[in-house]
Order: C-alpha cells, then structure tokens, then sequence
C-alpha cells in the first residue's frame, strides 16, 4: 500500500508499525523506525526515493529464508546529484 505518501513526501514508517509494500512506492525520502516487508508474492515493485533509511531499530525486510525473494525487486536512488 502507498502508506498516503506521494513523490512530494519525506515518509516515516513509525516504531511499532509494519507496513507491506504490496505496489510500487515513490517517496522523496522513506524513514522506518517499524518494518518495511516488500510482498515477495508481487513482481516488479519499485521503491524510489532520495533515500532510504532504517533508523532506531528498524528494519527493511526484502525476503527471508522462509519467503525468499525470488523476482527482481527495484530501488531507485532519486537523490540529485552532490558536488563537492
């Protein structure tokens, strides 16, 4: 589910939550302090953002031994490039 964010939003995922991503998300930043489970079951999802962090204990689960991922699954980095 989109979690009512949009390509506009800085998202956060708060302590205690699990969230699936069950279709394709585009956030400008995606903080988890729950977890993030992205559904092995779907083809073709893709999470893009500016960035994405787990942060205060929480996690990313992209397939575990018991629901391996076994499709490609997609992160995109949307982030400007830096210059220094």
């Amino acid at each position: 589910s989109s979690m009512g964010c949009t390509a506009s939003n800085d998202c956060t995922i708060p302590a205690g939550a699990t969230y699936l991503l069950d279709s394709s998300l585009d956030v400008r930043s995606l903080t988890v302090k729950g977890t993030l489970r992205w559904d092995t079951s779907k083809d073709s999802l893709r999470l893009s953002a500016g960035f994405v962090v787990a942060a205060e204990g929480g996690r990313i689960e992209i397939g575990t031994a018991d629901a391996p991922m076994d499709g490609p699954e997609h992160l995109r980095d949307t982030s400007p490039p830096s210059t220094h």
